[in-house]
């Protein structure tokens, strides 16, 4: 940056001191569908947009929910972090990846609120399966496993009450 003086920076930057930002690629992340990325040890990582990935980072990392890689479903974020790197066609010709994030967030967010962006950005439903572990699916449409007919249905109830969190409507 070289010092245009002080007249001549008011008529260069009339609109103050300009905001010096970067595009950089800053967080490396652990893959667990790369064989040379060891979950303990950061330095084997590499940097990568896959949005899969950015959720199990933020589930692992000290900074997000800091939970151990032993408590994380790993098939289902192999699964998912294959569905984000698969490729789609584009309108205009050629080809993107399916879910890539970026960007950044404060310290001071609540972990939540970062999180549901994370999956806002790829469709992902996040839960914790019947072993435990946390395991992640969605961003993709697919057939159901179980489908409920008039045949299976005894009876339908609905309760209203003063608010979203207060109603609910059950099948039996």
């Amino acid at each position: 940056f070289i010092d245009p003086g002080a007249k001549a920076f008011g008529q260069r930057f009339a609109g103050g001191v300009p905001k010096i930002t970067q595009v950089i690629r800053a967080a490396w992340v652990y893959d667990p569908r790369n064989p040379s990325h060891d979950p303990d040890d950061p330095s084997t990582w590499s940097w990568s947009d896959n949005a899969g990935l950015g959720i199990l980072d933020y589930y692992t990392h000290r900074d997000g929910y800091g939970f151990p890689i032993s408590r994380m479903n790993i098939p289902s974020f192999v699964a998912f972090a294959n569905l984000c790197d698969s490729l789609v066609a584009l309108k205009s010709g050629g080809f993107e990846k399916r879910y890539r994030v970026s960007g950044t967030y404060s310290l001071a967010e609540a972990r939540k609120d970062v999180l549901a962006k994370l999956k806002s950005a790829c469709d992902a439903r996040v839960y914790e399966g019947p072993d435990g572990l946390i395991a992640i699916d969605g961003g993709e449409y697919s057939e159901p496993v179980v489908t409920i007919d008039d045949s299976v249905i005894e009876s339908v109830e609905w309760t209203w009450g003063r608010d979203a969190t207060e109603r609910a409507n059950e099948i039996k």
